[in-house]
C-alpha cells in the first residue's frame, strides 16, 4: 500500500508532531509513506529523518497561495505518476479543494483530516471554508479529526472518526537531572519559577496575552522567567512588547528546538491561552512531563486526561490569570511529576495505539 501525506510543510506544529509520532510507532513492511509539501524550507528535521527512515519520499509542489494553477498541475502530475492507494490530507481549513477533487477523479482513496477548530484566514478564508465544507459533503472520502470541535468545524453533522494525537509518553518522563541541565543552559537559577509556552508565534496562540499575564505575575514574583518555545510571523511583535514592558531579562525566546521534551522538565507551569484549537498536542506532552497547565476554556476538554489542567476564560483579566498561575504552581510542588508519563501511556493518547488505529483505518478504506 502506498500512502501520500499532504501537508503544507515540514514545520514545527501539531500535525507534524502527529506524523512524527505515527512514523516512529508504526510497525509495517507492506506500506510506504510519501509526503507532498508546498514549502521547501524544512524546519522539522526529526520528521524529515523519520520519513527517510521509513523509505518515504518528499515531493515539493508550488505553493497554492502564490501559484495556484501550477500547484494544481504539480499535484495532478504527482498522483498520476506515483499511483498512490491513499492520499491523507492534513488540513487546518478547507480553502483549496483542487487536490481532493483530483484524487477522487483519479480513483484514489482520500482522507481529509481536520487538525484545527478555526481558520486564521480572515473573513474571506472563513467564507471559503464554509462553501467548501458543503461541497465535500458530496464526495466519497474518509473523514478524520483530532477532536470533536475540529470535526464539527470541518464536517458538521457528517460522520467522522477521531484519531487522537498520540505521543511517545516515555520520551516526556520527568527527569530532575535534565531539568538542571536546561536551566543551566538558559542561565535560570534553581530557585526561580519558569512559566512556559510551546507554540508557533501566530495570532491563534495569543502570545500578547501570555506576555501580559506574565507581566502581572512578575510584578509580585521577581524570581520568575517566561520561556517561549517556537517561531513564527508574530515573533518580532512579541519581542517589541517584551521590551516595552521591561521584561527583556526575564523572557527567554528559545526558537524552534529539537528537545522540547527536555525543556518541559525545566518548567513549573505551562500557560496556554489559545484563541482556538483543535486538540493541542503540546498539552498532552506537557501532562506526560507532569507540568501543570493553565489553558483557555475554548480548548477541547478532551485534552484533560490527568488532573493537571485548569481551564480559564479569556474574558478574565491578566491579573486574574496571574493569580490562577500561582495556584497551579503551588499544586505542582505537591505532586510527583514522574508518574504522569505512565498515566498518559495508559490512555488512548499513546502513539502506539494511534498507529494501530490509523493503519487499520487505511486498510479498511
Amino acid at each position: 500500500m502506498k500512502v501520500l501525506h499532504y501537508i503544507y510543510g515540514l514545520n514545527i506544529g501539531g500535525a507534524e508532531s502527529f506524523l512524527l509520532n505515527f512514523l516512529s510507532s508504526v510497525h509495517t513492511v507492506d506500506c510506504t509513506f510519501d509526503f507532498c509539501i508546498q514549502s521547501n524550507t524544512i524546519e522539522n528535521k526529526d520528521l524529515e529523518k523519520a520519513i527517510i527512515r521509513q523509505h518515504g519520499h518528499i515531493h515539493f509542489i508550488a505553493p497554492y497561495n502564490k501559484r495556484p494553477l501550477k500547484n494544481k498541475n504539480d499535484f495532478k502530475r504527482l498522483v498520476q505518476e506515483c499511483h498512490y492507494d491513499v492520499v491523507h490530507f492534513h488540513l487546518n481549513s478547507l480553502l483549496n479543494l483542487f487536490p481532493i477533487v483530483i484524487c477522487v477523479k483519479e480513483g484514489i482513496k482520500v482522507i481529509v483530516h481536520s487538525h484545527n477548530s478555526k481558520s486564521n484566514g480572515g473573513l474571506l478564508g472563513n467564507a471559503l471554508h464554509r462553501i467548501n465544507k458543503n461541497r465535500i459533503r458530496k464526495l466519497d472520502i474518509g473523514r478524520l479529526s483530532c477532536g470533536v470541535e475540529a470535526g464539527e468545524w470541518f464536517f458538521g453533522d457528517e460522520k467522522y472518526c477521531i484519531i487522537n494525537n498520540g505521543i511517545i509518553s516515555e520520551k516526556f518522563k520527568y527527569n530532575n537531572h535534565i531539568r538542571k541541565i536546561i536551566r543551566e543552559l538558559y542561565k535560570i537559577p534553581s530557585e526561580c519559577t519558569v512559566i512556559g509556552h510551546v507554540g508557533r508565534f501566530s495570532e491563534q496562540k495569543n502570545h500578547k496575552f501570555i506576555v501580559d499575564v506574565f507581566y502581572e505575575y512578575h510584578i509580585n514574583n521577581k524570581n520568575s522567567f517566561l520561556m517561549l518555545i517556537g517561531d513564527g510571523e508574530r515573533k518580532d511583535d512579541i519581542l517589541e512588547r517584551v521590551k516595552k514592558k521591561g521584561l527583556d531579562k526575564s523572557v527567554i525566546f528559545c526558537g524552534n528546538v529539537d528537545n522540547a521534551n527536555e525543556c518541559l522538565a525545566s518548567m513549573d507551569v505551562m500557560l496556554f491561552p489559545s484563541l482556538y484549537e483543535g486538540l493541542p498536542f503540546t498539552l498532552i506532552e506537557a501532562q506526560a512531563a507532569g507540568v501543570p497547565i493553565l489553558a483557555s476554556d475554548v480548548i477541547s476538554k478532551n485534552v484533560s486526561i490527568t488532573n493537571l489542567i485548569t481551564f480559564k476564560s479569556l474574558n478574565d483579566s491578566p491579573e486574574s490569570w496571574s493569580t490562577a498561575l500561582m495556584n497551579s504552581i503551588i499544586k505542582s510542588e505537591e505532586q510527583e511529576r514522574v508518574q504522569y508519563s505512565e498515566a498518559v501511556k495508559d490512555t488512548e493518547y499513546d502513539s502506539e495505539q494511534t498507529a494501530i488505529k490509523l493503519m487499520k483505518y487505511y486498510r479498511e478504506l
